[in-house]
């Protein structure tokens, strides 16, 4: 009898586990990093580039696929330029292993081209290798200079006569490497009951559409499928893909955050550089949880509340971390601007910044923990309780990009309460008033008076029995009016 509910609960935990478990078959299916040649490095859906022109218009340039020497021949008529020409069925055959996929690329525009394609999959209204138009059949692509966005990087999920578009008004800036990432989901119906496109441009989600209803990627048509071309009479692309991957699901925010930060070399990292907090002692560590190292050059620590301590920052500035030489007078590395990180103007209560003013960045080893000393004033929010820090960093002097903070470490206390004491009184304003415009501002005065005359909070631990707690009250009691005669 006893037997049925262990049983229940086994199969109730596996179950559990079963659902938290991605899928088992989600991957990167298909790599083209241009190392020399057009090869899938992932899997076995070789590429074949198409040169037409007497002199080559595509080359291969520093990992990269250059296609820079392409002249602007329309797709329908290629006497001179270049594409890639990738196998049938590459798009239906990735869609069909979890009903989605992701397009991920990295690709710098040398000539603004209006509607030019990165990549386009599918089929135009005549079929296989033409390129009249294809207003009456199914397609997608990714074009960096798309007509309907004034020359801005753009993703559509076309079906006849109807285009499910989102992307961002442009123009894209040009020789400038951006990281692109399409996801194209039919299991996600928050934009539509077949499915929700996705656009991301350098790790920011731009914005999301419905995946047009009457195309199913799992059985679409596609047996053009072009890097370089589009369906249409349009200009074939001109500038470098540094890589371009296909993926057998739709990539979450976070693998995309991870594909800006790490660049093209680095397939699934499983982690980022990110911030642990201990919300008992202040202190903050900065991590590096990914399989490979990082280098940044920049990282920004927030806090609206005020909950940052200038005077117990351990900057990797004051650490000296990655410090060189320069041409100075003096020999010792990082004593002069330009030698490693420097703390940035601007930094306060509010916000810590630094910078690494040398070339290539500062390399975080991949598993690496760099402790910035006791940075997080507890008492803003109460020791034991989570604040509201926020963390970014860049990478190539590029945009911030957005990264987690987890806080560890015991119970909570009450905010305002400077002191640590347990409650929130004048003492605490006394605290206040000398740590004005160190670790104390404006907004942490707003907290001590939302919470000024809050009682003392308990400390986590046993709940006596009702005896106890009584003798301990008397305990106290006694306590008091023993102090109060001497």
């Amino acid at each position: 009898m006893h037997k049925q509910p262990l049983v229940t609960g086994v199969a109730l935990l596996i179950a559990a586990l079963a659902s938290m478990a991605s899928p088992a078959s989600a991957a990167v299916v298909h790599r083209y990093n241009f190392n020399g040649n057009v090869n899938d490095s992932a899997g076995t859906a070789h590429g074949t580039l198409i040169d037409a022109g007497v002199l080559p218009s595509a080359t291969f340039t520093a990992g990269q696929l250059d296609l820079t020497g392409n002249v602007g021949n329309g797709s329908n008529n290629i006497v001179e330029d270049a594409y890639v020409n990738l196998p049938n069925d590459i798009i239906s055959a990735a869609a069909t292993t979890n009903g989605a996929l992701t397009l991920e690329l990295w690709a710098t525009v040398s000539t603004t081209r209006t509607w030019q394609r990165i990549v386009d999959f599918g089929s135009s209204n005549d079929g296989e290798d033409a390129s009249n138009g294809a207003q009456n059949v199914n397609y997608l692509y990714i074009s960096p200079n798309h007509g309907r966005f004034n020359n801005g990087v753009a993703t559509e999920v076309h079906q006849p006569d109807v285009a499910f578009e989102v992307g961002l008004n442009g123009p894209l800036q040009n020789n400038r490497q951006f990281h692109i990432v399409g996801t194209y989901d039919h299991n996600d119906t928050t934009a539509g009951p077949n499915g929700t496109t996705k656009l991301y441009l350098d790790g920011t989600l731009l914005g999301s559409v419905e995946l047009a209803p009457n195309v199913d990627l799992r059985t679409i048509v596609n047996h053009n499928n072009w890097i370089g071309r589009s369906q249409w009479p349009d200009p074939l692309f001109d500038g470098l893909i540094n890589e371009f991957r296909i993926h057998n699901t739709a990539v979450t925010q976070a693998q995309v955050t991870q594909g800006a930060a790490f660049g093209p070399d680095v397939v699934n990292p499983n982690g980022l550089v990110s911030l642990e907090v201990n919300k008992s002692t202040g202190a903050i560590t900065l991590k590096n949880t990914a399989t490979a190292p990082l280098a940044i050059d920049q990282y920004r620590i927030a806090s609206a509340g005020g909950a940052l301590s200038l005077a117990n920052w351990n900057s990797l500035d004051d650490q000296n971390y990655d410090a060189i030489d320069g041409p100075d007078l003096g020999s010792v590395p990082g004593d002069s601007l330009g030698e490693g990180w420097d703390q940035a103007g601007g930094s306060s209560v509010n916000q810590l910044v630094e910078q690494f003013l040398g070339s290539g960045g500062s390399s975080i080893a991949a598993g690496e923990s760099i402790s910035l000393g006791n940075a997080f004033n507890t008492s803003i929010f109460g020791a034991g309780n989570d604040g509201d820090l926020q963390f970014s960093f860049a990478v190539n002097s590029g945009a911030l990009i957005a990264s987690t903070v987890t806080y560890v470490g015991g119970g909570g206390g009450q905010p305002g309460d400077f002191d640590a004491d347990g409650d929130v009184d004048g003492n605490d304003f006394l605290v206040w008033q000398r740590g004005l415009g160190t670790t104390h501002s404006a907004a942490t005065l707003a907290t001590w008076k939302a919470n000024f005359g809050a009682p003392a909070v308990a400390a986590a631990g046993a709940v006596p029995e009702p005896g106890s707690a009584v003798l301990l009250l008397t305990a106290g009691v006694l306590a008091v009016w023993r102090r109060s005669r001497t």
